[in-house]
């Protein structure tokens, strides 16, 4: 394993970081002005000021009528709340516990600032502001630190490098990590790319996994899911890390990894437990899973929110995943399960689009275990007389997720249902060519 001194110190950490800020300068400006918590970002924020500032993990203090601004702006003209339910004299927060509980260390550094410099706290001013915005960032250097050196326990550094470039620039996760750091997506992809690099270290190692990577798999995996439940689907990299374990031994670390999890996740047991009376308790109320009527078509092919349509860079990983199959079968297997049921989970949900987001959000999760192979596929290409077609083509890639990117936060490209003519349109504005509803002839 590696060091803090090292990883801070590497390229694959503060060059993603150094990105992360710069979205939120180009989002906000250099005094970061305007909310980094925002949209769901407040629902997966607020158990952290409602605890440890209001003492009312019920949320009754929303109620106030003398809320302060800062509050008051998360607020909707019809005085409902984003992502919150009444309950009782309160409300519940349907949001994921985990990213909260990743925040913590920031928000307490800025809890102490504020104590410092405001007469009263509420936990939304603007040095908390900035603290949320500074550990989505760090969770995402870290993230990319991990998935690089997962890269280069097979791969040499240049296309582990390029693998780590093309997906951070080509794909919407730089968003997650700068101007929408206040998601759960960005804390997702940090605590999977840990436990993608755990895996593949135990397996290049040759040797069984010892208890001490058992519980740390566990502690991982319980994270993961208290970030977002849906991540469950990684537990499937058990089938890999556990491989080839006695079977006394696979016992005794299988029963740490799954107590190790469920300490992980207790945060949010005990916060449902003390909200609603359970301890496991389903708080998307009137939304969940269309299992049998997915729309698998629209989820990865639609302008309004297609995985591939928005970032073709993500079906591309997928298509690398052959080329990994000789060498690491039952890897491969392993890791198309997971891409698959990703995909489906996402196709069945009752909102494919999952509200406003660029592109396909939900699938910046997928990441960490596309890179490995993806990385692979690079490997090859560099020695082959494709390179520099492949090159052109992930320099079109980058050049149009930049586009997209800036028009997304200009708010120039719609945050949700995107129709053709208005994406057709934002590229003719872009390219400075008439719109495509002036080009429509004059109705008789």
């Amino acid at each position: 394993m590696v060091c803090a001194w090292t990883i801070i110190r590497h390229p694959a950490f503060w060059v993603p970081l150094l990105a992360a800020f710069c979205g939120d300068i180009y989002l906000h400006g250099l005094a970061l002005e305007g909310p980094a918590i925002r949209s769901d970002g407040w629902g997966y924020y607020l158990q952290l000021p409602a605890i440890l500032i209001h003492g009312d993990p019920y949320l009754v203090f929303l109620n106030a009528p003398d809320l302060p601004k800062d509050v008051r702006q998360y607020r909707f003209p019809d005085h409902h709340w984003q992502g919150l339910s009444i309950h009782g004299a309160g409300y519940l927060d349907k949001y994921a516990f985990g990213p909260a509980v990743l925040q913590l260390p920031f928000f307490l550094i800025a809890l102490a600032i504020a104590h410092i410099r405001y007469v009263d706290v509420n936990g939304f001013e603007p040095v908390f502001q900035i603290a949320n915005a500074v550990s989505g960032a760090i969770y995402f250097g870290l993230g990319s630190f991990l998935i690089y050196r997962a890269c280069r326990l097979r791969y040499d550094r240049l296309p582990s490098a390029l693998a780590l470039a093309a997906t951070i620039l080509a794909t919407n996760v730089l968003l997650y990590a700068g101007a929408d750091a206040s998601y759960s997506h960005v804390y997702g992809y940090c605590i999977l790319a840990g436990l993608v690099y755990l895996t593949l270290w135990r397996v290049e190692s040759g040797q069984p996994p010892t208890r001490a990577a058992f519980v740390l798999f566990g502690l991982l995996m319980g994270l993961a899911v208290m970030v977002r439940p849906t991540n469950a689907v990684y537990s499937l990299l058990f089938l890999v890390f556990a491989r080839g374990t006695p079977p006394r031994e696979l016992l005794i670390g299988g029963s740490c990894a799954f107590l190790a999890s469920a300490v992980a996740a207790s945060p949010q047991m005990v916060l449902w437990y003390v909200t609603t009376g359970q301890p496991i308790y389903y708080s998307y109320r009137g939304e969940g899973f269309k299992w049998l009527s997915p729309q698998p078509f629209n989820y990865l092919f639609s302008i309004r929110k297609g995985v591939f349509f928005w970032h073709p860079l993500y079906l591309l990983m997928i298509l690398a995943l052959p080329k990994a199959w000789p060498k690491h079968p039952f890897e491969t297997a392993v890791t198309l399960l997971i891409v698959v049921l990703g995909l489906y989970i996402g196709a069945a949900w009752s909102d494919y689009t999952f509200g406003d987001s660029f592109g396909s959000r939900q699938s910046v999760e997928l990441l960490p275990i596309l890179l490995i192979p993806f990385c692979g596929a690079i490997a090859a290409l560099l020695s082959s007389r494709w390179k520099w077609s492949a090159a052109a083509l992930v320099v079109v890639l980058i050049a149009v997720n930049a586009v997209q990117y800036r028009g997304y936060n200009n708010d120039e490209l719609p945050h949700n249902n995107t129709t053709a003519v208005a994406y057709a349109d934002f590229w003719a504005q872009t390219l400075n060519w008439p719109a495509i509803h002036q080009l429509a002839p004059p109705p008789q």
